[in-house]
C-alpha cells in the first residue's frame, strides 16, 4: 500500500515523496523524527546494553553491570547470539 500511497500524494501535487519501504514502525523504532505529540516507548528506553561472552568471568559480568548502573549483562556466543543473561 506505500507505493500507492506514495502515486497519490504525487498525483495530487505533494513532492518530492518518497517510498520508504521498511515502513513506519521500522522508522519510529530508529527514532528518526516524526509529526505529533505521541511519547513512544523507544524515547525512554536505553539502547547500550552490557555484553560479554560465554567463557567470561563472573567478576568481569559484574564490573560491567557496576559501569552501566542497570542490568542485566547479556551473554553471548561467539556468533553474537545471546545465551543467557546474567
Amino acid at each position: 500500500m506505500s507505493p500507492r500511497a506514495a502515486w497519490r500524494l504525487e498525483a495530487t501535487g505533494f513532492g518530492p515523496v518518497y517510498d520508504y519501504v521498511a515502513g513506519k514502525a521500522d522508522w519510529l523504532a530508529a527514532d528518526l523524527p516524526f509529526e505529533g505529540t505521541a511519547q513512544l516507548a523507544g524515547m525512554f528506553t536505553r539502547r547500550g546494553v552490557a555484553t560479554t561472552g560465554e567463557r567470561a568471568p563472573v567478576a568481569e559480568a559484574l564490573r560491567l553491570l557496576a559501569a552501566q548502573g542497570f542490568g542485566p549483562v547479556l551473554v553471548l556466543n561467539q556468533a553474537g547470539v545471546v545465551m543467557g543473561a546474567a
